[in-house]
This record gives C-alpha cells, structure tokens and sequence, in this order.
C-alpha cells in the first residue's frame, strides 16, 4: 500500500519534482537527507526513499494531449533516454512560453498517419540549435507520438500494462 502511495505522490507532482511534493508535509529538502528520517524511522519509509531514484528513472510519460509532459526534460514512452535538451535550448523555448509537447505540435502539416512537429526555422531558433532540435524532432517521429484528446498520463515503464506495483518494482531490480 506504501508503495501505491508512493506511486501517486511522483504523479501528482510530475516525477522531476518529487521532493518539493513532500516538503510541505515532511520537511524534505532535496538533496539532502529528510528531518523525519532518523535512526528511529520505520524501515518502510527507510526503503522507499532509496529505492525513489529507481521509480523516478523508471516512469514515463505516455503523450496523449501534450500538456503534462516538459520539452527537454521528461522522458516519454520510446524516447529511449534520448529526451534532454541543452539547459540553455531548454532556457530559450521557456522565455519563449515553449514548454510542453503541445506547443511544438505542428497540427497544420498532420496527416492521418503521423504527427508533425515543428522545426527549429518555424520556432525561430537560433541556428546553433537547429542540430539539436532536429534530432530531438527525429526521436519524437520514430516514437509514433500523437496529439489526441485525453491528458498526458505518467505510467512505469517496466511493467506491461504500464502500472506500478510493488511486485514491478521488486521485479524490476532481481
């Protein structure tokens, strides 16, 4: 049951930022070691919080509207650990108000079968980028993303049907 909470905390507050979702409730100050966590703390709590970086590098984002998952900074299904961007691309879209997957969707070239996203000349970047976004563009096409109705959902990826359990998780490290 921890570990369905667990779970639930790293959704609700989108995986990378895990830490400042416990903050207000245990005093977590990521990066360093909890107040609530001393030498006589519940093992339970002990375990769950070294096996976070586990779960943390283990969830996705399965792309559905495009408003959930960051540009640059959040893996999605098939993204292959090829999802970061440079911090200052990453600094440039964000002044720019380009932050999710559905600010780069390029609805006007879509066809049926596949999803257009926007190139680094109709974003107006500055030609330094264009490799780097070109090649972050290809990884997004080969990982068959679309742009449709539903909100973007974090899902473990080393469970078939997508769902953490504590068996997955277990499984995951034997």
């Amino acid at each position: 049951m921890l570990s369905h909470c667990l779970f639930s905390l790293f959704k609700n507050s989108y995986a990378g930022n895990f830490c400042t979702g416990l903050k207000p409730t245990f005093g977590v100050i990521s990066g360093l070691k909890p107040t609530w966590l001393s030498t006589g703390s519940s093992t339970v709590w002990k375990v769950l919080l070294y096996s976070l970086p586990h779960i943390r590098d283990n969830l996705v984002w399965r792309i559905n509207d495009g408003s959930r998952g960051k540009i640059g900074l959040d893996p999605w299904i098939g993204s292959g650990g090829r999802h970061l961007l440079s911090r200052d691309l990453i600094m440039y879209l964000h002044a720019h108000e380009i932050r999710v997957f559905s600010h780069i969707a390029d609805q006007q070239n879509m066809d049926i079968f596949s999803q257009a996203w926007k190139s680094a000349q109709k974003l107006n970047l500055p030609p330094c980028w264009h490799q780097e976004w070109h090649e972050y563009i290809a990884t997004l096409s080969k990982s068959h993303i679309r742009i449709k109705e539903g909100l973007d959902e974090l899902v473990w990826c080393l469970a078939e049907n997508a769902i953490y359990s504590p068996k997955s998780g277990y499984s995951s490290l034997i």
